[in-house]
């Protein structure tokens, strides 16, 4: 990951995200995300971060739950995968 998106491997989030992955994933803790993914998702963490900062819950919640649904998708396909 870039580090202009201020993650980090060492970060906490990543760490819980290693977490979760190694209870879900089928093998080794890959998180199914592509190029592809990340493009969307970027931006859409940016903007569910902004309308935290706003102080907008509304348009916070419309953004997370659209962001989810990439998550969602991902998984579904990697259990399709996994058949």
């Amino acid at each position: 990951m870039p580090s202009w998106t201020g993650w980090s491997p060492r970060s906490r989030s990543a760490r819980l995200s290693r977490e979760l992955l190694a209870r879900v994933n089928v093998g080794p803790a890959i998180e199914p995300v592509t190029e592809e993914l990340r493009r969307r998702a970027v931006p859409q963490q940016r903007a569910l971060v902004d309308a935290i900062a706003d102080g907008d819950p509304d348009a916070a919640g419309a953004v997370a739950r659209e962001h989810f649904t990439i998550t969602r998708d991902a998984l579904r396909r990697a259990v399709d995968r996994v058949g």
